[in-house]
């Protein structure tokens, strides 16, 4: 299914009557979050649903609410939008609709106050250069692309030849 396909099924599906996208949008003061928001509807009580497009992982089985929540945030604080309601959508066409999860002004306040205190201890962790990391095998299972920065392999774990 093109992307177009999905956004026309989109439309069909929640019926919309209006259609924004946006990007680069700044979720905390003094922090900006980069990204692209696939499809962000705006309804007429104020409230907004985001899809999110996956093309390369299946949402089913992915983490992505981190990501959805960020996006939700962005539309609360940029457009004053409540609750937003948010999915990840496969575009592989067996794929079923997700149900949409919302988010309330409270939740995304909660959420804000989350993020700010995550970019609070990354920068005190880059002036003072300690990071205290988090454990290999979590890392392996993030598929994390820092694992060979944070967990060398030194020499004494190295098989030998």
């Amino acid at each position: 299914m093109t992307r177009g396909e999905m956004v026309g099924r989109v439309q069909q599906f929640l019926g919309l009557q209006q259609i924004d996208a946006y990007n680069e949008v700044p979720l905390v003061q003094d922090l900006l979050y980069r990204g692209t928001i696939d499809l962000l509807v705006v309804l007429a009580d104020g409230s907004a649903e985001i899809i999110d497009y996956k093309s390369s992982i299946d949402p089913a089985v992915s983490d992505v609410s981190f990501q959805l929540q960020a996006y939700a945030l962005a539309a609360f604080r940029r457009y004053g939008l409540s609750p937003v309601r948010v999915a990840a959508v496969s575009l592989d066409a067996a794929a079923r609709w997700p149900e949409l999860t919302a988010f309330d002004e409270t939740a995304l306040l909660a959420f804000e106050a989350r993020v700010a205190e995550l970019a609070d201890r990354f920068a005190a962790a880059r002036v003072s250069d300690h990071f205290a990391g988090v454990e290999a095998p979590r890392c392996a299972a993030l598929r994390c692309g820092f694992v060979p920065t944070c967990h060398p392999v030194t020499g004494e774990e190295r098989p030998s030849s």
